[in-house]
């Protein structure tokens, strides 16, 4: 990140800690602050600079992914544990097509130091590019054959970009701009407000990062404490990025790094702030001095440069990678850093969360999630995992220290977020409320569609027994779940009216035939499920048919006989008309009484007549099938004759 020190150097101050450096130097009495001496030299105070050009600011409301979204979720945890499940192979994304590609010597954050702490007296406003290095190329701002120009990022170094100098960038791609904010405990970037405005102004999206030097997870959490509170009075909304830059030579050798900057992470979401990322350079991974896998990969930023940058994207396994640190935008002195956003975390706008206020009486889970011991949604505190669909009655509204709402349950708490919970009618049992498996359902009796959840304007009319396919679940105000039909309307998911039907249901009835005639041997069963027989049935057997009834979780139709159920597979059995007895279904020969002829298909209309048949003549069936509406055709070689008594006699 563009940090780099341009000013005087101070030897005790290279060597030192930032608590050293902060007690070696200035007046020792000074009672100010923990570290006195550091606060007067490196703190800069927030500006009220009439450079601002915009007064718009962030708003302050919370996001879908707030502060409850990822520890109190499955947002950081799906991701986190869905980048732990990745390969070796993946991890180390220098495959055999991207080993190719050398990197710099200065592809990496630098160990000679990048703080600002290092820093004794302060360039003016208009801040000097930091020097050039010769084996990281210059990147002109409209250069195409480069991987993607996503974001920058940006500290006090690069002073007051104006909002004509912001829209210009966005004008060739880039879409957001992370801000460094603060450093350790002491160090606030005084250019913040002025570059956190004229970004809004010009339409960017705006994040935050803060330069790390903890070595322990109680440093961990001040560092995160003191970055989130400069954060909030910079009037950042909960859905900002923010990020933990660590990549300090000074710590580098501290073991614990992975465990400090989850702890970091782990505070922040606790502060509100579910979308941390972790900015981290490629060589400290593969030193094995953090564990990128553990910090779940799409929640790291990588830095690695490589000398000659082309259109393929490298290191794709990780939520962002900053490629280069020297690209130009005219009429600007400074270069910038520039990074290609893979998970869209840093160039995704944000969508504002909202929270049920009032005890929504019952609850139904939107997604996977957990159940929590406390108002403190920590990973410490979660109790067990409960899954999308369930159900759970509120007993009240708790708030955290920070306002926020949780939901109390007999077991503990849940997320108010409606991104995750959805209030649901206590008589939830009365509804299909979990949807169907297999994406179908059928009107038991004729219904409308509607256009929207409240079920005010109809849309279309259903008969009963049609078959629709659903594309969603939606609810009501008022906690009613609907089915999305795939033409946009909503229909009801009440018991008495709709059920789950078996995506297959082209092969068979859906509605009474009245009577079938058996295509093949068979049973009638004792129960919906076929798994317990009856009585045989015969092929050529007539059965009257009573009802259809379906199988509760598949939704396969059954006929309903008086000697029990029957399956309702076109394969098995065939709808025959109610004067079946007129014809024959299950002969051999025949003998036509009258003359007639051979038809192309079971329509017998005549443009389908084939040859003509004599009266007296014998004619051999292999077979019988039947009309749509019903009617028996005896099939032979030569195609289909009548199975009408009146004209044919068995042999």
């Amino acid at each position: 990140m563009k940090k780099k020190c341009f000013g005087f150097i101070l030897v005790a101050m290279f060597l030192c800690s930032p608590k050293a450096f902060a007690e070696g130097i200035g007046d020792s009495g000074s009672d100010e602050s923990t570290y006195p001496a550091s606060e007067k030299i490196s703190q800069a105070t927030v500006s009220n600079s009439t450079a601002i050009e915009s007064s718009t600011s962030a708003n302050e409301s919370s996001t879908l992914n707030d502060e409850s979204s990822s520890t109190e979720s499955s947002v950081e945890t799906k991701e986190s544990v869905e980048s732990s499940t990745q390969s070796t192979e993946k991890q180390n994304e220098t495959s055999s097509s991207q080993k190719s590609y050398e990197l710099s010597l200065n592809a990496f954050p630098s160990d000679e130091g990048r703080s600002d702490l290092y820093e004794v007296v302060k360039p003016p406003v208009q801040r000097t590019a930091r020097t050039a290095v010769l084996s990281i190329p210059d990147i002109p701002h409209d250069s195409t054959n480069t991987p993607t120009k996503d974001f920058i990022d940006i500290s006090s170094h690069n002073g007051i970009i104006s909002v004509a100098n912001f829209r210009m960038m966005k004008n060739f791609g880039v879409k957001a701009v992370v801000v460094k904010l603060t450093e350790y405990t002491t160090y606030r970037n005084e250019y913040a407000k002025v570059q956190i405005a004229n970004a809004q102004a010009a339409g960017l999206l705006v994040h935050a990062y803060h330069y790390s030097w903890f070595t322990s997870t109680a440093e961990a959490i001040k560092e995160a404490d003191y970055f989130a509170k400069f954060a909030a009075e910079l009037k950042l909304p909960k859905s900002t990025v923010m990020v933990n830059d660590i990549e300090e030579p000074k710590i580098k050798d501290n073991k614990n790094h992975t465990q400090n900057s989850q702890a970091f992470a782990n505070r922040l979401n606790q502060l509100g702030y579910s979308n941390v990322q972790h900015y981290i350079g490629l060589n400290w991974i593969n030193e094995g001095r953090i564990n990128a896998k553990t910090l779940g990969e799409k929640n790291v930023w990588i830095a690695a440069y490589p000398y000659n940058p082309t259109k393929t994207q490298l290191y794709t396994a990780y939520g962002a990678w900053q490629w280069t640190s020297r690209v130009f935008y005219p009429g600007i002195a400074s270069t910038f850093d520039m990074s290609s956003d893979y998970a869209k975390k840093f160039t995704t706008q944000p969508q504002t969360a909202t929270y049920y206020q009032t005890n929504p009486g019952y609850v139904t889970m939107k997604k996977d999630d957990y159940i929590y011991l406390s108002t403190d949604f920590s990973t410490k505190n979660r109790g067990r995992k409960i899954s999308k669909t369930d159900v759970f009655k509120v007993e009240g509204i708790e708030r955290t220290s920070g306002g926020t709402p949780r939901l109390k349950i007999s077991e503990g708490y849940l997320t108010a977020n409606t991104a995750y919970v959805n209030k649901i009618t206590s008589k939830y049992q009365n509804y299909l409320y979990k949807g169907t498996s297999t994406g179908y359902i059928y009107l038991k009796k004729a219904d409308y569609s509607y256009t929207s959840t409240d079920f005010k304007t109809t849309k279309t009319r259903y008969a009963g027994g049609t078959p629709l396919k659903i594309t969603g679940l939606a609810y009501s105000a008022d906690g009613y779940p609907r089915f999305k039909l795939s033409d946009g309307s909503y229909i009801s998911t009440n018991k008495n009216i709709v059920g789950v039907l078996t995506a297959n249901y082209n092969t068979y009835y859906l509605t009474n035939p009245s009577f079938v005639c058996l295509k093949k041997d068979d049973y009638y069963y004792k129960d919906l499920s076929f798994k317990e027989r009856g009585t045989a049935v015969k092929k050529g057997t007539v059965v009257k048919v009573t009802g259809i009834e379906y199988t509760a979780s598949s939704g396969v139709p059954r006929l309903v006989t008086s000697k029990g159920y029957l399956t309702a597979n076109k394969n098995y059995v065939a709808k025959i008309t109610s004067k079946y007895a007129n014809y024959y279904t299950n002969v051999k020969k025949v003998k036509f009484l009258k003359d007639d002829y051979y038809y192309t298909s079971t329509n017998f209309v005549s443009q389908n007549r084939s040859t003509k048949i004599k009266k007296g003549q014998v004619v051999t069936v292999t077979g019988t099938d039947f009309d749509a509406n019903g009617y028996p055709r005896l099939k032979t070689a030569n195609g289909y004759i009548t199975a009408n008594k009146a004209y044919v006699r068995e042999q």
